[in-house]
């Protein structure tokens, strides 16, 4: 059976970043700049409160429950303000939001090998579409679109949408759906071990993992850059067969 239905994972497979974040950057970018650093003694008891929230988060929700990230800022502010202020609080987190969002987007890069791969896929008759964790709604649709590979989407799916995390099943599902298909007629591709490789494979897809740092020896379908994968791709092409 030819697969011709591509589901792509998203950040640093898609889409790079000139600086990876984690939880201090997430906290940083919103913070520095803003115009409401005042309401905290600065950037320690912003980060202090905002891991705080992280926490509380992570043990009181569902397992792989996702909420965006203005909901989670909103929570930051609420935390400093009280929930008595209302109006104030969704000012500050609104300006957080904005003063986050705004350096994310100039972090994020694309490189030639993916928009030449992306561009070979579409004009080899691929169907493809993103299943991505995210935390800003819209964001994963705005930086394709600012980087001109939307055209080439048929449908975004993102966690926070859909209320879940990869590697909760529901986000595959809901990608499935969009398409009518069952997983063992697609491909799954994305730099994530667990959540781009295993639980898609476990689903019933067929799975190459982008094993950047080569990393992962042991994985036989694997490829390190895209220049790579858009062989791979040839040889279905050639073959009409999976050579992996």
């Amino acid at each position: 059976m030819k697969k011709n239905i591509i589901f792509f994972d998203c950040m640093e497979t898609l889409i790079d970043m000139h600086e990876i974040p984690g939880e201090r950057e997430y906290a940083l970018w919103a913070f520095e700049g803003s115009g409401v650093e005042g309401y905290w003694e600065g950037f320690r008891e912003y980060f202090e409160d905002f891991r705080a929230v992280q926490r509380m988060l992570k043990e009181s929700l569902p397992y792989n429950k996702e909420y965006d990230i203005k909901y989670r800022i909103r929570l930051v502010a609420q935390k400093k303000l009280g929930r008595e202020k209302e109006k104030v609080t969704e000012e500050i987190a609104a300006r957080l939001v904005s003063n986050f969002w705004s350096k994310y987007k100039e972090k994020c890069y694309v490189s030639k090998e993916v928009a030449e791969t992306l561009s070979f896929l579409a004009q080899k008759g691929y169907k493809m579409g993103v299943v991505s964790n995210f935390l800003f709604k819209g964001g994963v649709q705005e930086i394709l679109s600012i980087h001109g590979l939307d055209r080439h989407f048929q449908f975004v799916v993102t966690s926070v949408d859909e209320g879940w995390r990869k590697p909760h099943p529901y986000l595959y599902e809901v990608a499935l759906a969009k398409v009518g298909i069952e997983a063992e007629e697609a491909i799954f591709i994305g730099d994530d071990y667990l959540n781009d490789y295993i639980t898609p494979q476990k689903i019933g897809f067929t799975t190459l993992f982008f094993d950047r740092g080569a990393g992962y020896p042991e994985v036989d379908k694997r490829f390190m850059n895209f220049k790579e994968l858009r062989n791979i791709f040839n040889r279905i092409n050639e073959n009409n067969i999976l050579p992996i």
